[in-house]
């Protein structure tokens, strides 16, 4: 049952919820998992018995906390005596540095993904004369994917003293099921590990369609019972009765988890994992939905039917490929369904790829036949141009050596060809390699296709002074919009717009100039406003001008559509995102003097979460470090160009002239998005607004300040932003005071 009062307030029971874990669901909302204290505590014990208790030995926290194997990460580490050391977030997206982390810090158990593994294990072969990324681990834990080894995996044991290589095998549902692991050399690896035998106190049944036992070697379906079960769904007493049924080999009444998964016995009592029956899946290890995204995709307007099905190209590499029926009535095209679905999915749950088909087939009893979709319309790529000049050639030769795909054509997308950002730091070494120039990670977000790639790395790479404005995305048939910085003074952070906002409207940030800040700083925030508009002016010299700001640069963004409004300008949108005037901080009032100096710890903490980078206790993380995760994301120019303290003083300065600025009234809508979560009591974000704009549109979104700019929250700003450019809410020239 769920969770009670009356549950608070008595003694904690074995069988009481310890923690409630979310994983992908078939509607479209995510399912709230209540696993019990005893579940966890069997699992613990499991883990004890099979790794023992040993204070020298380090174990790197690495994965997320909304994984549920990182149940086990933390907890069994903490409860044996084990260092937990947690891997910072500069270092997590970048197999190579991950692995110099590892090596440089001396960590000896590593749980990971077969993906996070796989990519480490190619860094090191690339790399195989630095000797800086070596790593020598005792146990490597692999978990959510199916476990296969390859000769670089080998090789982590490179003197054949031997690893212990361990597949967990268990659904959220019931932690730990099964586990398989083998110690000693390599070479005894096989190249697809079973899911091994199941764990203390547990059973595990493989069933046929009545539930009747399997004989070996016979695929049935995997069912689970005994002290790993979760409680069950929260909120969802139906989806719970379905998922976790009566056991009718327990004479006792007890229950058993319905995986979904299939399976067979071997001959030696293992399990060997065969795939799924339903429309779940795993993609780098995370589970997700078929019917989450077929839910999203139908909601589309002009969609009248949607299936989301897994398909193994070259190499055995996962897509995620979506089938869309459209209606007749509507010119739905591929870049508009991308857009709906990358505005309100998961990163991980975007279809790699788009095909629109005419109908999409049902099975006999009215379901999807995903079987018969891929059969009748195969995933495919268009016949494209080939790679004709030299620095396309090396792009493609790039693209093939890191996707493993045999032809590629100019026209080609490195993440619809089923790339992600653990393949990117590869992709870029290949080309630096090749061509001898030096670009970050950013440029291929940016640039994904082996044309756009290969003429952007080729462009003259002469040093500039700071760029005061960064073209996130150039060209486009609609007006651009453009981002003003935050207190910090730097624009990448809305690089993360690329993915979300329409695709045929181009991006620029504005942001301050630090390189030379002393000597140019303007005194005021009109004054910046001021010359913001001037740059402004010089890349969109007329017509309806968009303009959005996060923190400090929301204020920036109203006082810029204020003058430009006076000087007869149409403005198109006013986005504040959680920036405030000075006026609604009754509850803490401050004075410009009274203001720290910020240090460089401070500033790269700063610039970290503006690159997407995970915050960390700051007194967990080095500046070092953080300056070497932040470098390898900067575009080079502005790498080479970084000045901390001038950073420093530019922050210190922006929050001075935020905290003197009166703002006068905008003859127009404000859309505010403020953040809901640790904002202070006596904040009022609709009344802070309201004597400055004609109209507050004030949109909550689920975060923190300093989150606004991840995960679900982009999401939420992004489908606002996109249904308010679409919407054209428009406010011309009136007379004013400047």
């Amino acid at each position: 049952h769920n969770p009670t009062d009356h549950d608070r307030s008595t003694p904690l029971h074995t069988q009481h919820p310890a923690y409630v874990i979310y994983t992908s669901g078939s509607t479209g909302t995510p399912k709230g998992i209540a696993m019990g204290h005893e579940a966890t505590r069997n699992m613990l014990i499991w883990h004890l018995n099979e790794w023992p208790a040993d204070e020298q030995k380090k174990t790197a926290q690495f994965l997320s906390v909304s994984f549920d194997f990182a149940v086990q990460e933390i907890m069994s580490a903490l409860i044996s005596g084990r260092e937990l050391t947690i891997v910072p977030g500069t270092v997590r997206s970048d197999p190579a540095a991950l692995l110099r982390w590892l090596g440089h810090n001396a960590v000896d158990e590593l749980f990971a993904t077969t993906t996070v593994i796989q990519s480490m294990a190619d860094a090191a072969q690339e790399d195989n004369d630095d000797k800086s990324i070596r790593w020598r681990p005792s146990d490597i834990f692999q978990g959510g994917e199916q476990l296969v080894i390859t000769d670089a995996v080998r090789a982590f044991d490179q003197d054949g003293r031997g690893i212990g290589m361990n597949n967990i095998y268990g659904p959220a549902e019931t932690h730990v099921a099964t586990s398989h692991s083998i110690r000693g050399s390599a070479t005894l690896w096989p190249d697809v590990f079973a899911i091994g035998k199941p764990i203390a106190n547990t059973k595990v049944y493989v069933l046929d369609d009545h539930l009747n036992l399997v004989a070996p070697g016979i695929e049935g379906e995997i069912y689970i019972a005994g002290a790993g079960l979760a409680r069950g769904y929260i909120g969802s007493s139906g989806k719970t009765a379905e998922r976790f049924v009566a056991n009718p080999y327990d004479q006792s009444g007890g229950r058993m988890y319905r995986t979904g998964d299939l399976a067979s016995w071997t001959d030696d009592g293992s399990i060997q994992f065969n795939g799924r029956r339903d429309g779940q899946m795993k993609i780098n290890g995370i589970r997700v939905e078929a019917g989450e995204v077929e839910a999203v995709l139908s909601r589309h307007p002009g969609v009248v039917g949607a299936a989301a099905v897994l398909s193994r190209g070259d190499h055995g590499r996962e897509r995620l490929v979506a089938y869309v029926q459209i209606r007749e009535d509507r010119a739905s095209t591929i870049a508009e369904l991308r857009s709906w679905a990358e505005a309100k999915l998961p990163q991980y749950s975007v279809p790699n790829q788009f095909m629109i088909v005419d109908q999409i087939p049902l099975s006999p009893n009215g379901k999807i036949d995903r079987g018969g979709l891929l059969m009748s319309n195969p995933p495919r790529r268009l016949q494209g141009r080939t790679p004709a000049t030299k620095s396309e050639r090396i792009v493609a030769d790039a693209f093939e050596a890191t996707l493993r795909v045999d032809q590629i054509y100019v026209e080609d997308n490195f993440f619809e060809l089923g790339g992600h950002s653990l393949l990117v730091p590869k992709l870029v070494k290949l080309i630096e390699r090749g061509t001898g120039r030096s670009f970050g990670m950013r440029t291929i977000f940016e640039a994904p296709t082996v044309a756009a790639l290969a003429e952007r790395i080729m462009l003259p790479q002469t040093p500039v002074a700071w760029e005061p404005v960064i073209p996130i995305r150039q060209g486009g048939p609609k007006e651009p919009i453009f981002f003003i910085h935050p207190g910090i003074g730097l624009g990448w952070c809305y690089s993360r717009f690329i993915q979300t906002l329409d695709k045929e409207r181009p991006i620029y940030a504005l942001q301050a100039d630090v390189a030379n800040y002393a000597a140019t700083a303007p005194p005021s925030i009109e004054e910046m406003a001021r010359l913001y508009a001037k740059r402004l002016r010089r890349i969109q010299p007329r017509g309806r001008y968009y303009l959005c700001g996060w923190s400090f640069g929301g204020l920036v963004a109203h006082e810029m559509a204020r003058q430009l409004q006076y000087e007869g300008s149409t403005i198109g949108l006013v986005a504040v995102i959680d920036g405030y005037p000075t006026s609604a901080y009754t509850g803490s009032p401050i004075r410009p003097e009274d203001l720290p100096e910020p240090n460089a710890q401070h500033v790269l903490l700063a610039i970290a979460e503006l690159l997407g980078i995970p915050r960390q206790n700051e007194a967990l993380v080095t500046v070092e470090e953080l300056q070497s995760g932040i470098f390898s994301r900067m575009p080079p120019a502005d790498a080479k160009m970084l000045d901390i303290d001038g950073l420093a003083k530019a922050l210190r300065h922006h929050m001075a002239i935020s905290i003197t600025h009166e703002p006068q009234l905008y003859r127009g809508d404000v859309l505010l998005l403020s953040s809901t979560l640790h904002r202070k009591e006596w904040l009022d974000p609709v009344p802070s607004w309201a004597p400055f704009a004609e109209n507050v549109i004030n949109v909550p979104v689920d975060a923190t300040h300093t989150r606004m700019l991840e995960g679900k929250a982009l999401q939420t700003i992004s489908d606002t932003l996109n249904d308010h450019l679409r919407g054209g809410n428009v406010h011309r020239s009136t007379e004013g005071t400047s």
